[in-house]
């Protein structure tokens, strides 16, 4: 939420700062509110509104620092694990396709180059679902998503013939995926100051999402294999249709989830909990494989 922008626009009108700021104090934000008070009376000092706020949250001791971790957030898990069987499916689509632009000596499914594009546009549309006030930008970088890869369709036409298109595709792989994350990036980043700040605080809480996936991908790894065990012992082979689509569409549910348990699409990134440790994220581990286990 874009508190400058709310706040601006009613430096004139206390019902509406008040209301504001009732809604980030709702939603956990009382931090980010009075960041952007500060950064409003910064630049109109001469504003009494904007005086009387920044005195009154100074004297009740809001804190201008990242949010303690909130042990009982609500996390949107009809959405997380919507968005994630779309991710899911289209990845276990895409894995029987060759890239369509690309020779048959190029042996490669078209997942490896398009799976970081597809995953940071429904990894945004979870974070953004519910701000409004971003939904232009949303749009505007998911377009610049879907030019990426046209990009890259493009530039292999260019040197095709040339003995440089496997290595051009190589190189297009690798660095899709750091296009992709610098796009999420920049669709969360507050359209006020302080960007330093959440830039760094985005940067921490991408390694947070790295590690927690790692973790879910061996947890994963181990149930699918497991899995198979067991099936096996009972003399039942999966067909390389349920395999794709426990090996593949199971990887493309893990984005989404883990951003979901991570990162709270209600705070800016100076603002998401960075105390969490590593036995929340074993607990709720657990408690999402249960029910596939004993559906096993």
């Amino acid at each position: 939420m874009d508190f400058l922008t709310l706040i601006q626009e009613g430096r004139d009108d206390p019902a509406r700062l008040e209301q504001a700021y009732r809604g980030a104090s709702a939603s956990g934000q009382e931090a980010a509110f009075a960041r952007a008070l500060d950064t409003a009376y910064a630049t109109a000092p001469d504003n009494l509104l904007y005086g009387a706020w920044h005195h009154r949250l100074a004297y009740a001791g809001v804190e201008d620092g990242p949010a303690s971790a909130s042990p009982d957030r609500s996390i949107a898990w009809a959405r997380a694990v919507v968005l994630a069987a779309l991710n899911g499916l289209i990845f276990w689509q895409l894995a029987w396709q060759e890239v369509p632009f690309v020779p048959d000596t190029w042996e490669t499914p078209a997942i490896v180059l398009l799976w970081a594009p597809i995953t940071a546009a429904f990894v945004l549309i979870f974070l953004l679902w519910n701000d409004r006030s971003r939904r232009g930008r949303l749009a505007l970088v998911l377009t610049g998503l879907v030019a990426a890869a046209l990009l890259g369709r493009v530039g292999y036409q260019w040197i095709e013939a040339s003995h440089l298109g496997e290595a051009y595709l190589q190189l297009l792989a690798l660095h899709l995926p750091i296009l992709a994350w610098a796009a999420v990036g920049i669709a969360v980043m507050p359209r006020r100051r302080e960007g330093d700040e959440n830039r760094f605080a985005f940067a921490l809480k991408s390694l947070d999402v790295a590690v927690v996936g790692g973790l879910f991908a061996i947890a994963g790894g181990l149930f699918v294999a497991i899995t198979i065990a067991l099936f096996g012992m009972l003399g039942i082979t999966l067909s390389d249709f349920v395999m794709m689509l426990l090996t593949v569409g199971g990887a493309g549910l893990l984005p989404v989830l883990v951003v979901a348990v991570v990162y709270d699409p209600d705070k800016e990134p100076v603002d998401q909990s960075f105390e969490d440790g590593l036995s929340t994220v074993v607990a709720m581990l657990m408690r999402l494989l249960l029910p596939l286990t004993l559906l096993v």
